[in-house]
């Protein structure tokens, strides 16, 4: 169980950095509503407030001209409005992972504070950057924020050998989040009325993805997800105010599709097919 509650970790932590490597564009409001892009509910559209993360690279024609030149930072992350790139800082010199952004400017994400441990922090509008632990001694990814700056996310007990959410208050204040039953228990995105989505892990390996509101909890497994434990997987990833919910899921053979969860209705999304 320790060395694959290690594996499962190792995989989370890996995908967060990703988060600082690959465009992503996030707009209005604190979740998406597919399949409009990632981000953005449906029909709602605030002009000026498309906002961007990401690294320096090769520009992208969704961010705005080819022309608009992105800084030099040698954190490689960035925030884009209105046609201008700003850097965004990396912690102590850190590899750095900016993950999320709300419609106040703030920003959160996770960093390598010595070599072997990752803490959470908060950047403020003015640039001021809080960090934060979990819990002590905790690996502690941040995943989401939301408009009135509470933080969600994941973290793994000092030993690494169990993952759990976490919820975190504007005032500091830290609410560790398990699923009853769950050896490992996933936090990755929240709306402006605290509901909470994610994934856990079952007794028998399966992963399933999850809305928690109120204390009740929601499971959400797509019909199409296998029910072998080794490649059954359903997540949970973001939500809008709405409460539609999105994520992904893995087939019999081993694909990857994105989901959308909207009153208990599952609609399977996938790109569109080259032609």
């Amino acid at each position: 169980m320790a060395s694959t509650a290690r594996s499962t970790l190792g995989r989370r932590l890996g995908v967060l950095v990703a988060a600082a490597t690959v465009v992503t564009i996030l707009t209005a409001a604190t979740a998406a509503a597919a399949p409009t892009p990632m981000g953005a509910p449906a029909g709602v559209r605030v002009p000026g407030a498309a906002l961007a993360l990401g690294p320096m690279g090769t520009n992208d024609p969704e961010l705005g001209s080819r022309t608009a030149r992105r800084p030099a930072a040698p954190a490689g992350a960035f925030v884009y409005r209105k046609g201008r790139y700003t850097t965004l800082d990396a912690l102590d010199g850190r590899l750095t992972a900016h993950t999320s952004i709300n419609n106040r400017g703030q920003i959160v994400g996770s960093y390598d504070a010595d070599g072997m441990t990752v803490r959470g922090f908060v950047r403020d509008q003015r640039g001021n950057y809080t960090s934060f632990d979990a819990a002590p001694g905790a690996l502690t990814l941040a995943f989401d924020i939301n408009d009135r700056g509470t933080v969600v996310g994941t973290y793994a007990d000092p030993e690494q050998t169990q993952a759990h959410g976490f919820l975190r208050k504007p005032n500091g204040s830290v609410t560790t989040i398990d699923i009853p039953g769950a050896s490992n228990t996933f936090v990755y995105g929240t709306n402006n009325r605290d509901q909470v989505v994610g994934s856990y892990v079952d007794a028998d390996g399966r992963e399933h993805g999850f809305l928690l509101e109120r204390e009740r909890v929601t499971v959400i497994d797509h019909p199409d997800a296998p029910e072998d434990p080794a490649a059954a997987n359903t997540a949970a990833t973001d939500l809008n105010d709405r409460g539609q919910i999105v994520g992904y899921y893995t087939d019999a053979g081993g694909t990857y599709h994105g989901y959308r969860y909207d009153k208990r209705r599952i609609t399977r999304i996938d790109p569109p097919r080259r032609r």
